[in-house]
């Protein structure tokens, strides 16, 4: 968002991280409330044993759940939908928050969603991502592209999982939320997400197992770097 401002181009962004010094081109929308899971997700969530990750797709919908029920109705973010402005692209974060898209539809502009980790398993189908148990490890499974039987049959069980994790804790219950704050019908959260126009995603093909992609997902790892430093000349010596 930065190097977009900086490219001359206006940006709006809308999160619990304001920028410190003011940018040029750059306006935030700040939902900061307090309460919200920030830098408190703790790696071993997401690696634990063979029943943590079982329990980990429903952490992640928690998470996404309560990112609706205070992101929705803060009064800055209610105050930017009431604003009339116009846009001619919108980029959002793809983390179990499908419920923001109907509200960003409004925008007539083309959506590009954004993941800053590997896809959830469950955006597979959602935004059109070939799958395939049987050589495609799901992303809450630490598995390889070569599976025994079992794993086949565990991966098949874990994707069936997931799927229903996101229609019974993300899809309905966003629906549902956005619905009670805005009084309005929400339509399938899912059918929106699949016609985002891209995905970028924050991973790179030489750290991930082997997979066919569509052409609207690309992956962008490493794109919050910045300018290289160049290196302070030191002397040393080597014994």
């Amino acid at each position: 968002m930065k190097a977009l401002a900086a490219k001359g181009h206006d940006v709006t962004v809308i999160s619990h991280f304001p920028q410190k010094e003011q940018i040029a081109n750059f306006t935030d929308i700040n939902i900061t409330t307090g309460d919200i899971f920030v830098d408190v997700i703790h790696l071993e969530h997401l690696s634990g044993g063979r029943f943590q990750r079982y329990v980990t797709p429903l952490l992640v919908a928690h998470m996404g759940f309560q990112s609706c029920t205070q992101g929705l109705p803060h009064q800055a973010y209610v105050n930017f939908l009431k604003s009339g402005l116009h846009f001619d692209l919108v980029i959002t974060e793809l983390f179990s928050t499908e419920c923001f898209l109907d509200d960003l539809r409004k925008f007539d502009a083309p959506i590009i969603g954004i993941s800053s980790c590997s896809i959830m398993a469950w955006d597979d189908f959602t935004v059109g991502v070939p799958t395939n148990p049987a050589y495609i490890p799901n992303s809450f499974l630490f598995l390889s592209d070569e599976m025994t039987f079992f794993e086949r049959v565990e991966n098949t069980m874990m994707y069936i999982i997931t799927f229903a994790t996101f229609e019974l804790f993300i899809d309905i219950p966003g629906r549902i939320v956005a619905s009670e704050y805005f009084l309005k019908p929400v339509p399938n959260l899912k059918a929106t997400a699949a016609n985002i126009s891209l995905l970028l995603v924050n991973n790179h093909f030489s750290v991930t197992r082997p997979r066919p992609l569509p052409p609207s997902y690309i992956d962008v790892g490493g794109i919050h770097l910045g300018v290289p430093k160049t290196l302070p000349l030191v002397s040393l010596v080597c014994i």
